[in-house]
């Protein structure tokens, strides 16, 4: 809703990933949820040669379990294509919901 658009959209920031490169890595600190802008991100699993467990393309999101869950990452995410996101920082999740 635009509403919902209207209160995060200050807190987003821009950035571009490379194909192939990762966003993060399982077991490290999660101070970010990211929007998915323009491309495609798979969560990995390094210990089978980068294996594409779960993909996901503009428009969705991800990051945000971590975030409410947990203080590490869980999964590894990588990029499948170059990479537009919009992340939000943690401290900016816990303004927006928890006020």
């Amino acid at each position: 809703p635009s509403t919902f658009i209207a209160l995060i959209g200050p807190y987003l920031k821009p950035f571009h990933i490379g194909e192939s490169e990762y966003i993060f890595h399982e077991g490290e600190y999660a101070d970010e949820m990211y929007f998915i802008k323009e491309g495609s991100v798979s969560i990995v699993l390094k210990e089978y040669n980068n294996f594409e467990f779960i993909t996901i393309d503009k428009g969705y999101y991800f990051g945000e379990v971590d975030l409410l869950f947990g203080d590490t990452r869980k999964y590894t995410y990588m990029a499948c294509t170059d990479l537009d996101l919009l992340a939000l920082k943690k401290k900016d999740f816990n303004k927006i919901f928890f006020f």
